[in-house]
């Protein structure tokens, strides 16, 4: 399913929903970007969880793209009233990322669209996207 993504810096991608059997064929590409988030944010997770939640289709790959080539990607989990980004990447700054991850959810009807970090500096931006605090976690 490709759609046209318009970014804030408005360049026109095509956005793409990977389905479940053509994620090998995209895997290459998408996991180093998954391997570069986890080493600047201590996340939970290893790009193979990723990989095994979206072959099972508990989580969705989306790509941006240009020129067929990819410039970016969200993970999505579905949520109760709205969507989950689990992982973002993208070669253009933070907004057009953002704007990928919330017209993907919109567009499945999402009433919210939320994330969580362990990387201290989304403390600060964070609000300058529109995201509230959400959730406070303790280890018991």
């Amino acid at each position: 399913m490709g759609i046209t993504l318009q970014t804030t810096d408005m360049q026109s991608l095509a956005k793409t929903y990977v389905q479940p059997e053509q994620l090998a064929s995209v895997w290459e590409w998408v996991r180093p970007k998954l391997v570069e988030i986890a080493q600047v944010s201590p996340e939970p997770w290893l790009p193979e969880d990723v990989y095994t939640e979206c072959k099972e289709r508990r989580a969705a790959l989306w790509l941006a793209v240009e020129e067929n080539k990819p410039v970016a990607f969200a993970v999505m989990q579905p949520e109760r009233t709205g969507m989950h980004l689990w992982a973002g990447w993208a070669e253009w700054n933070l907004d057009g990322a953002m704007e990928l991850a919330k017209q993907i959810a919109k567009e499945s009807g999402a009433k919210k669209l939320t994330f969580s970090s362990l990387r201290p500096g989304w403390e600060q931006v964070a609000p300058e996207q529109g995201f509230k605090p959400v959730k406070w976690a303790a280890e018991v």
